[in-house]
């Protein structure tokens, strides 16, 4: 929650104020910062709006002219983002669960392809 303009004056004073400072424990002095930098950067930058997006999930039984379209889509992409997520498994490797690929077009949607990765390479069979 972000201080009003009075709490924000009492809060800068209370750490600039030794004695006052000094009653605050580490924790707190360090919170009172945050909030009073959150406050000043409500002031000199906007909310961040995202932009319009569709998200298009894809897996085993996605169809083929859904996966060609989504292809096209992405040839004409000027920027992608590629985010990979996965499962720990305690002593094992890391499996691989979701990749997610964000890219962006001349237009003003956003597509964001989600889809859960391929089963390990030692299981996957090549036609």
């Amino acid at each position: 929650m972000l201080l009003t303009n009075e709490e924000y004056e009492q809060a800068k004073n209370r750490l600039h104020d030794i004695t006052l400072a000094n009653q605050l424990t580490a924790n707190k002095r360090k919170q009172l910062r945050k909030r009073i930098k959150d406050y000043e950067y409500s002031l000199k930058y906007l909310p961040f709006e995202p932009t319009y997006y569709i998200i298009k999930y894809i897996n085993k039984t996605t169809e083929i002219l859904n996966l060609e379209k989504y292809i096209l889509d992405s040839k004409n992409a000027t920027r992608f983002i590629i985010d990979t997520e996965s499962t720990i498994k305690p002593y094992h490797p890391n499996e691989p669960t979701l990749i997610q690929i964000d890219f962006k077009t001349n237009s003003v949607i956003n597509s964001v392809v989600s889809g859960s990765t391929p089963p390990a390479i030692s299981r996957v069979t090549k036609i």
